[in-house]
């Protein structure tokens, strides 16, 4: 009994703590102002790095007309959530990341500040409810 409790903590351990390359999307729609038509376009959220406090992360999305955000840092753990504040200046910048089941939850508290990561007329847009993407296997974050 007490070998099979032993080698159930080593797996747990080692799944909190290990977790890198791990890639969530999120597709919508946005507006391409050539076309005045909506085409589907596709958020991504990869984990490159993940302790039980710690997670490395690279957050890219898509809004009208294909205007990009990028945001990429660690974020560390807090209650429920890992919370990444940026260290530029100006007003901070604080996402929110959490992972109920297999999938990522993304929430950006103050709405405008995460801006500066953005194009010209970009937004992260992950204000009220935040924005929830699903965790995607074999596939690239970049693609």
């Amino acid at each position: 009994m007490k070998s099979h409790f032993a080698a159930a903590v080593i797996l747990v351990t080692f799944s909190m703590e290990v977790m890198a390359g791990e890639c969530y999307k999120n597709s919508h729609k946005v507006l391409d102002a050539r076309t005045n038509g909506f085409v589907v376009v596709t958020d991504s959220l990869e984990v490159t790095s993940r302790t039980k406090d710690v997670i490395e992360f690279s957050l890219v999305t898509l809004g009208p007309n294909f205007h990009q955000c990028q945001v990429e840092g660690k974020a560390v753990r807090k209650e429920a959530y890992f919370e990444y504040v940026d260290s530029l200046p100006g007003e901070v910048c604080r996402l929110r990341i959490s992972f109920p089941d297999s999938q990522a939850h993304v929430l950006d508290p103050d709405y405008y500040p995460c801006h500066k990561y953005c194009g010209a007329r970009g937004n992260i847009h992950l204000q009220n409810d935040g924005k929830t993407f699903r965790r995607v296997s074999g596939e690239s974050c970049e693609s």
